[in-house]
């Protein structure tokens, strides 16, 4: 009993000493989080003139109506990206890569723009605008017509068991032809006849890119070339473009001009 009753002593004397009984502590005083305002462009970096030097602008298609940026103005409006442009130019960049897309519908291998309830893929209705201002500061642009899944914005995974790939790739003809058309009044730098379709990079696909390159060809005289992403980079948004390296399909790809 004696060893008993000094265990239970010493037990409350550590309990006591970390809080566990006694008097109860006060509680720390709470202060209020006051947030910092920081501006989405804060100390930016510098490019060195060595370095490839075009920046990417996720650019695909109007978003809903009811989206304003903090300025008020619906968030794919020239207005709400102008400062963007800008801040590109400050920071050293020589040029802009607009990331625009060809939706198609992974079922039917047609161009779908409404496959999204309440969502218009259409390119935004201040594309050319917008390529007018970049060009007037000085900046080369491109467009890059990424071919995706109409549905999900990315990879695109067509099933050949319910169309031919030559419908498909027709339809990608029609569709970018209207936009190259326009890309050379407007005297677009170049276009990206898409990037990043891994899963359509092997030779048994060639045809059909160099058949696409031909017509685009027809009507839009700047550069043409395809964008092969790094496996690590496998993704639709990407901040900033990498440049196209001495890859065997892009190569021949370009020899097909």
């Amino acid at each position: 009993m004696k060893k008993l009753s000094t265990s239970l002593l010493l037990l409350l004397a550590l309990l006591t000493g970390c809080g566990g009984g006694g008097s109860a502590q006060p509680e720390p005083e709470s202060k209020p989080i006051i947030p910092k305002l920081i501006s989405q462009f804060e100390t930016p970096a510098t490019i060195s003139a060595d370095k490839f030097r075009l920046a990417k602008i996720d650019y695909r298609y109007d978003t809903p109506k009811n989206q304003f940026d903090i300025n008020g103005y619906h968030t794919t409006s020239f207005e709400s990206v102008k400062p963007v442009v800008d801040k590109i130019k400050q920071i050293g960049f020589t040029g802009v890569i607009l990331l625009l897309q060809t939706p198609i519908n992974k079922h039917t291998g047609h161009i779908s723009l409404n496959d999204v309830s309440n969502s218009d893929k259409t390119i935004p209705k201040d594309t050319w605008k917008l390529v007018e201002y970049a060009k007037s500061q000085g900046l080369q642009v491109w467009l890059s017509l990424q071919i995706v899944d109409s549905v999900t914005d990315v990879l695109l995974t067509p099933d050949f068991n319910k169309y031919t790939e030559q419908s498909m790739f027709n339809n990608i003809i029609e569709y970018q032809r209207k936009i190259a058309i326009t890309a050379d009044q407007y005297k677009v730098q170049g276009i990206f006849i898409s990037e990043g379709n891994y899963n359509l990079e092997s030779y048994e696909h060639l045809f059909y890119w160099q058949q696409l390159i031909s017509e685009i060809r027809k009507v839009y005289s700047g550069k043409l070339s395809y964008m092969k992403l790094p496996a690590l980079s496998r993704s639709p948004v990407i901040p900033i473009s990498l440049p196209v390296k001495s890859y065997d399909f892009v190569h021949t790809l370009l020899s097909c001009e």
